[in-house]
């Protein structure tokens, strides 16, 4: 309404306007426009690889595997950058005989970061760009998934139920050739119940020969049938935070015991304590 009114008003340069239109308008080739985001996509990773250059931090382009593997060796998560953060490289090491692995450790053990770190650096080898690591070698994964609960939007439903429906999309879509990241999933409910979920989703994923990478707080997972990552503590102060990411079987309780015999509350330190005399009052 308002732009005919305009144009009423305003004949003689709406003439102007359409004879323009009608000379110039065949220039303006959609196939050329819709490139526009790819370029920005190209500056824009241009100007953040110079600043990682310039903070002397490996690049490499990753070899493109030739069977279902996912291989990044001294690997950072380039968000660290951004943030202003150390960089502590991990490796990182997917293929068909281990293709699914629970992550498990200390609180601030740096379990997220790795995470991120593995999923950044496998969507910038799928866009053509450099990784953050010295060298790696990456199958072309057809899609990768992610469940983050800190991004959740809760609609009243509950955080359970908002993290089982977002979780129950992502093993119903995914299939074989695709990677999964699930960070603190089924985390908004008890122990036992929690435990249950995080098994059967990891299953049914394996199942269908998706590869992925979980963080938990369900320590219980070290006592069923997936290979293990785990936080590195440091033996001369457990309360220290090496941000290392490491193999493991079964360490679950670790950090806990680690965390008794600093304080001298584990078993044998308890053995060793003298028994105090009762008081014995008249």
């Amino acid at each position: 309404f308002y732009s005919d009114a305009l144009l009423r008003r305003m004949p003689d340069e709406a003439a102007a306007l359409e004879g323009f239109m009608n000379e110039f308008s065949p220039a303006f080739d959609g196939q050329v426009t819709k490139y526009r985001g790819e370029i920005n996509f190209y500056l824009t990773m241009r100007d953040f690889y110079a600043r990682v250059a310039k903070a002397g931090l490996p690049l490499a382009f990753p070899s493109i595997a030739d069977r279902p593997c996912l291989k990044l060796r001294e690997m950072g998560d380039p968000t660290l950058l951004v943030k202003g953060c150390a960089i502590i490289p991990n490796d990182a090491e997917f293929d068909e005989d281990e293709s699914f692995f629970f992550l498990t450790g200390a609180n601030g053990g740096g379990k997220t970061t790795f995470l991120r770190g593995v999923a950044v650096n496998l969507i910038l080898t799928l866009a053509g760009a450099p990784v953050f690591a010295s060298s790696g070698d990456v199958w072309p994964f057809s899609a990768v998934y992610t469940h983050f609960p800190a991004d959740e939007k809760f609609t009243g439903s509950g955080r359970l139920v908002e993290e089982a429906m977002r979780a129950d999309e992502i093993i119903s879509a995914a299939k074989r050739g695709a990677f999964v990241f699930l960070n603190e999933t089924y985390s908004g409910t008890d122990a036992e119940r929690g435990l249950e979920l995080t098994l059967s989703a990891a299953r049914a994923l394996r199942g269908k020969g998706v590869m992925g990478l979980y963080v938990t707080h369900f320590h219980e997972v070290a006592d069923h049938d997936f290979p293990m990552l785990n936080t590195v503590i440091d033996a001369a102060d457990p309360s220290h935070r090496t941000f290392k990411i490491m193999k493991s079987s079964a360490l679950r309780s670790s950090f806990a015991r680690d965390i008794l015999r600093k304080y001298g509350l584990d078993a044998r330190s308890l053995e060793r304590k003298p028994e105090r005399k009762k008081e014995v009052r008249a």
